[in-house]
């Protein structure tokens, strides 16, 4: 059984095969600077449509730009944003729910300063991504959080401290960002964020696409805490950090395979999504998305939306697939 196990995560089947075109057309779009080549206009070509001159395969648009160089950017593009925050969202979910999951309501107790400097540090991050444009000093800002929640107590061991119910915090904040539609809180946030571009797209994904994932890591960590291994770990005086990174990691870290294929296709469709809308990316930039809005302006020029649509549906429906064989193989391993 080891065998079929180990290459689980390989894609296979006609599956496999789109997911490896996709990968081809986006190290395509990195060797040959697809952004200029999607972006170069061309107004004596307008609207040609597809295989009815050399050089334009798949036609081209309002402004003579190549479509087939427009569907390899966006590709380059969905593979960005969905890889760069679902790597993101992975991260924080795994830091989130253990720690919610271990720590519970009663376990967490931090110094006043510490929960002060973390309030300062969340305010300015928000600051920054609301009407900022350095990326630097956000990702300094999450970097400093990060140091600050896990050696702040070492900082001030002698200050009296106050017991979070970081548990409670959590399924709180689960609870109330559920209320609302996940589209409609990315739209007004992209929307307030004063500058357009991936990582801004990139981010505001990252802020809400952790609360499914979070829920189950904590329930898993709930399970885990009360068994015998981790008592013991703990009764030996190993450190929190130690006994998260290799007794509770391992355990849960794998099944996270087919959660994080989940976010990628919820990033790639929203990207798409506010793409279509216009808002998000730089105007300039051609991706699957502005391909489909653009398609509304002249609704004989089929290709716009045909085409963009199709390597949306395909790249989605193969990793549905996927991760179906993933959990299939999960299931069979489990009853063998």
């Amino acid at each position: 059984m080891r065998g079929p196990i180990k290459n689980k995560y390989i894609p296979s089947g006609w599956s496999g095969a789109v997911l490896i075109l996709y990968l081809l057309l986006v190290i395509i779009a990195i060797v040959f600077d697809s952004d200029t080549k999607a972006s170069m206009v061309d107004i004596q070509n307008q609207y040609i449509g597809p295989f009815s001159q050399s050089g334009s395969v798949f036609g081209t648009d309002a402004l003579g730009r190549n479509v087939m160089w427009g569907l390899i950017n966006g590709a380059k593009i969905s593979f960005i944003i969905a890889g760069v925050s679902t790597l993101i969202t992975v991260i924080i979910s795994l830091i989130i729910g253990m720690a919610a999951g271990y720590f519970g309501n009663d376990k967490l107790k931090l110094a006043w300063p510490v929960l002060i400097v973390q309030f300062l540090i969340t305010g300015l991050i928000i600051f920054y991504l609301t009407f900022g444009t350095s990326r630097i000093t956000i990702f300094l800002l999450l970097i400093l959080l990060i140091l600050v929640s896990i050696f702040g107590s070492k900082i001030f061991p002698n200050q009296r401290k106050w017991n979070v119910p970081l548990d409670q915090i959590v399924l709180g904040s689960i609870k109330v960002s559920r209320s609302i539609p996940l589209i409609l809180l990315i739209v007004v946030l992209v929307s307030i964020i004063n500058y357009r571009g991936v990582w801004p797209i990139i981010l505001v994904i990252s802020m809400f696409r952790w609360r499914p994932l979070t829920r189950y890591i904590r329930g898993e960590v709930l399970k885990l805490k009360n068994q015998n291994f981790v008592s013991a770990a703990e009764g030996f005086g190993i450190g929190t950090m130690r006994l998260w990174l290799k007794h509770l990691l391992p355990q849960v870290v794998e099944p996270v395979w087919v959660s994080a294929i989940y976010a990628f296709m919820g990033a790639i469709l929203i990207e798409a999504t506010l793409s279509f809308l216009g808002i998000g990316l730089e105007l300039e930039t051609v991706s699957w998305g502005s391909m489909l809005n653009a398609s509304r302006a002249y609704f004989s020029a089929w290709w716009l939306a045909v085409f963009p649509g199709l390597s949306i549906f395909l790249v989605i429906l193969a990793l549905k697939d996927h991760k179906k064989k993933i959990s299939e193989a999960e299931l069979t391993n489990y009853l063998t």
